[in-house]
């Protein structure tokens, strides 16, 4: 009877003349070669079509067991009733057209993805690369800016942008007791544990304080450097890209926005003479509308190319952004560009020199990252993100961008590149998530393991958790019996996904020369060879013994589990 039933709607179904192939038979032989049969275009004629397949396949259903009754009992409630079933059959079926709608756009590569890079990461060209790295790793020494006679701040320097900051002046032959480091602990980078690095000042301070971030930079400097001109790299943030809501708003801005104002109060008092500010891409992210029309093919801003635009325009509503993270970098940002002050004459001395870089987009290259460091501590994981195209970029590339600013602004075309920001990502093609697990799976000498459910549940699952999180945001009350969710189901939320799209970096206005209004910006490596070279740190770290590698593999320690812990964590979280 259920065969009947299927053939005689499909027949009934393809008598109109403008629908495709029906709907019911398509969810049967979904995964055949006929698939593609269906396009999803911008046209209502799709969801006209699924509506005419569910209401004709209702009224087949109706007709059969109409059959098995006399013509006489017929009645005016059994026509309503066979009306409603057929409607209500219908958009069952609308629905769920809808859905697998929402579940294949996740589970594919966007069209304009793939002409960006067709090329994909296999074992073979990774293993090729790893070995060129282990023989040959990039150095950015020789590409570095001219060393300077000046004193650094690096307020965040314990942490990946900061520390690899703090690795590049000391590389470039300044003298550590002319580099201090501003963070709420010290530095724990293997990196930076001996040689000339190790030397480094250090000051404890939350820069959430504005006292102690003042004490920290009023810090004497030793006789020798205490007449150097003063320049601060503000690296410091709270990176929490999973929460949208305002009831939670203070988590980031407390640091990140709050924070900045603090450290720039400071630098001034000090009498520093620039500053660069460490932002981010996702400022211009716009957020991802997964459910919108039924007859659109794609969900709204899944591929997006971002560049500097939107810090020409006035400040976008919180809705605007795909998280509380995002839209407290964008007033940062915008706070410090708005304190440049630079002489007439750009030689001269004096003024408040600043600007910003916007790393794109997840900035990976130590162990301890949100990228490459997280995942292969999380060792098993399930993803939705695996077809989803983004640049992203090495801390090397991005310490070299803070320095090559640094000299733009203390050069000639100072006024051509002051206050305002830059984006900067690796080279080379851009990867697919499903790259950078190929790549993990192929080199790491720990267990690492990818699970692919259907994207669709991933996304619902998301929502409900979201849910849950603002019911015990807005009841406090009940956070003593209900507790938030811990790593990694926290990061599992609608703004952690929106974060997670296809994300292209145009970094164009960077690499033009500074005479030109750029920064003369070349990233140095791709990133392919960026994560070749930490994958091999990785594994050399693991066979070292790995200090309390057993806790941070198994999530019961490590940077990014106690992060996520705390809540909203007490520190100058590094960028």
């Amino acid at each position: 009877m259920i065969q009947a039933l299927i053939i005689n709607g499909k027949r009934r179904y393809q008598q109109h003349k403008r629908s495709p192939a029906p709907l019911l038979w398509l969810l049967r032989h979904g995964n055949n070669k006929l698939l593609p049969q269906l396009h999803l275009q911008s046209s209502p004629v799709f969801a006209s079509s699924v509506g005419l397949c569910g209401f004709h396949a209702g009224k087949s259903i109706l007709a059969i067991f109409k059959r098995t009754r006399p013509r006489r009992t017929m009645s005016i409630n059994m026509v309503v009733g066979s009306w409603t079933a057929s409607i209500a059959l219908g958009l069952v079926t609308v629905l769920m057209a809808y859905l697998w709608k929402i579940n294949r756009a996740m589970s594919i590569v966007h069209p304009e993805a793939q002409e960006i890079s067709s090329d994909r990461w296999t074992p073979e060209k990774v293993k090729r690369t790893f070995e060129r790295m282990e023989k040959q790793p990039i150095d950015w020494t020789p590409y570095l800016p001219p060393k300077l006679d000046r004193r650094y701040i690096i307020v965040g320097g314990s942490g990946l942008v900061g520390g690899q900051l703090v690795i590049q002046l000391i590389a470039r032959g300044q003298p550590p007791a002319a580099i201090r480091i501003v963070d709420f602990r010290k530095p724990g980078r293997d990196d930076m544990s001996e040689g000339p690095v190790s030397e480094v000042d250090f000051a404890q301070a939350d820069i959430s304080s504005e006292s102690a971030t003042s004490a920290a930079f009023a810090k004497p400097w030793p006789k020798s450097v205490a007449h150097l001109p003063l320049t601060v790299f503000h690296t410091a943030a709270v990176i929490r890209p999973s929460e949208r809501s305002l009831l939670v708003y203070d988590r980031c801005s407390r640091v990140n926005t709050d924070g900045t104002a603090h450290v720039v109060a400071a630098a001034k008092t000090a009498g520093a003479d620039v500053l660069v500010f460490t932002s981010s891409c996702s400022v211009a992210l716009k957020p991802v509308k997964f459910f919108n029309a039924l007859w659109k093919q794609w969900p709204t801003h899944i591929f997006q190319v971002l560049d500097e635009v939107d810090f020409q325009k006035p400040l976008r509503p919180h809705e605007e952004f795909f998280a509380n993270y995002a839209m407290t970098k964008a007033e940062a940002e915008r706070l410090v560009c708005s304190e440049n002050t630079i002489p007439r004459d750009p030689l001269q001395a004096g003024g408040f020199r600043t600007g910003a870089i916007r790393p794109g987009n997840a900035v990976y290259g130590h162990k301890d990252d949100y990228l490459v460091g997280a995942a292969v501590r999380l060792a098993s994981f399930p993803t939705f993100t695996a077809p989803f195209m983004q640049n992203w970029v090495h801390g090397g590339n991005v310490a070299l961008a803070h320095l090559q600013y640094e000299a733009a602004l203390l050069g000639p075309h100072a006024h051509k590149v002051a206050a305002r920001p830059f984006l900067v990502t690796d080279g080379g093609r851009p990867p697919v998530f499903r790259d950078f697990y190929t790549l993990v799976h192929s080199l790491s000498v720990t267990p690492f393991n990818v699970m692919y459910p259907p994207p669709l549940l991933m996304l619902l699952v998301a929502h409900c958790i979201e849910a849950y999180c603002l019911l015990i945001w807005r009841v406090p009350m009940l956070q003593k019996v209900l507790p938030e969710p811990q790593m990694p189901l926290c990061m599992l939320q609608p703004a952690s996904i929106a974060g997670s799209i296809n994300i292209i970096i145009n970094d164009s206005d960077a690499r033009r020369r500074v005479e030109d209004g750029g920064l003369g910006y070349q990233a140095k490596c791709t990133t392919m060879e960026g994560m070749c070279m930490q994958m091999g740190a990785w594994n050399r770290w693991v066979r070292s013994g790995g200090d309390e590698l057993n806790g941070e593999l198994s999530g019961e320690r490590g940077v990014v589990n106690s992060v996520l812990k705390i809540g909203a964590e007490p520190v100058a979280r590094r960028a």
